[in-house]
């Protein structure tokens, strides 16, 4: 397991690519496009299947928004045996995550009232 470093908040690791920097830097603060009312995750928008669940659903937005931004943090990760103590720890990113989208969706569409939930 990795040891603390100086820095409160960072643990010491190999260093990260730009490119892997940039995609935690997508995770954490994500594009969103607004699409017949729904707020969507922009990079998992697809015209074909938003219409497909569209027609689905009757154009429920929040059954469609609740698929499409759905994200499972265990699909990210490489630990296959998460205990307690890591669990924790990804529970808590999860809660930071979710606020950072929170705080996303306020900029990009502040007239509008966002609810991230966090389950595990």
């Amino acid at each position: 397991m990795a040891e603390s470093s100086s820095v409160p908040g960072r643990v010491e690791e190999e260093p990260v690519t730009v490119g892997q920097l940039g995609e935690l830097a997508g995770l954490f603060w994500p594009e969103f496009v607004e699409v017949r009312g729904c707020v969507l995750l922009a990079e998992r928008y697809d015209p074909e299947d938003f219409s497909s669940w569209w027609n689905q659903t009757s154009g429920n937005v929040r059954a469609i928004e609740g698929v499409v931004n759905e994200t499972h943090l265990y699909d990210l990760v490489r630990d296959d045996d998460i205990g307690e103590e890591r669990l924790g720890r990804l529970y808590d990113a999860a809660q930071r995550l979710a606020a950072c989208w929170r705080a996303a969706l306020a900029v990009r569409f502040p007239d509008r009232r966002v609810r991230g939930v966090v389950w595990d």
